[in-house]
């Protein structure tokens, strides 16, 4: 596991890799419990080689998925959260607050303009929000100090998080929905689904698999996204208080 650390940086660590770890434990926690033989000196080198190669894979493949699903919801949302954010006829910021980051983006990103009233604003809606896009983007670019700003890092990686799982989520499903068919295959073959026969770790593989299924159906979705998005984006304009 350190050697497949490696490969990533902390942010990919938490966006790209964790949403393929996700995808996979149902079936890794499976056919461990009901073969443990598989953790045994002899077989562990072979499994751990495949488990990290699996897990690269879906790992390129959770940010392949999750752009093109960003693509879709930003469609949805009408722009990213942070342009929707800055725009005049967005009430999710005060006025107070909007003029004070508006002000200093103004001062700060050479070149850009911002309209000074909402009805220029909605006339010339794609240039604006390309303006402020412009704006947003000089922002992240002067906000990847670590140390200075910890909580924008940290969420935005929990955003990439949440779209490269959402990105997945039709995999894990069926990663999670065979796990669980696993699990009665075998109960049915090993136990003849006699309930008092069915060890406790079988239950607990059962339910880890269950449990997950009702994960990707039930949480995992666009409104956990949309709001993982805005958490970032009012973290990043928040920083325009900052010198």
């Amino acid at each position: 596991m350190e050697r497949l650390l490696e490969l990533f940086d902390p942010y990919d660590v938490k966006a790209r890799l964790f949403p393929a770890i996700f995808t996979l434990l149902p079936f890794i926690i499976t056919a461990y419990i009901w073969y443990p033989n598989l953790i045994s000196l002899e077989f562990i080198g072979v499994n751990m080689i495949v488990i990290i190669c699996i897990l690269y894979f879906l790992s390129k493949l959770s940010r392949e998925l999750g752009y093109k699903k960003q693509g879709i919801l930003l469609l949805k949302w009408g722009g990213f959260p942070t342009t929707i954010m800055l725009r005049l006829r967005d009430k999710a910021l005060d006025d107070t607050t909007k003029q004070r980051y508006r002000s200093y983006l103004t001062e700060n990103v050479k070149g850009i303009v911002i309209p000074d009233s909402e009805e220029e604003e909605v006339e010339h809606s794609t240039f604006y929000d390309q303006q402020y896009e412009s704006a947003v983007n000089w922002l992240r670019e002067h906000r990847r100090d670590k140390s200075k700003f910890a909580i924008v890092q940290t969420n935005n990686a929990s955003f990439g998080f949440g779209r490269n799982l959402l990105g997945l989520k039709p995999i894990g499903i069926i990663i999670s929905l065979i796990s669980l068919l696993l699990n009665l295959l075998g109960v049915y073959l090993r136990y003849e689904m006699k309930i008092t026969l069915i060890p406790l770790e079988i239950w607990l593989s059962f339910m880890f698999s269950l449990l997950i299924t009702f994960s990707w159906i039930l949480i995992i979705n666009e409104k956990m996204v949309k709001s993982l998005a805005y958490s970032y984006a009012k973290s990043i304009l928040a920083t325009c208080e900052k010198n």
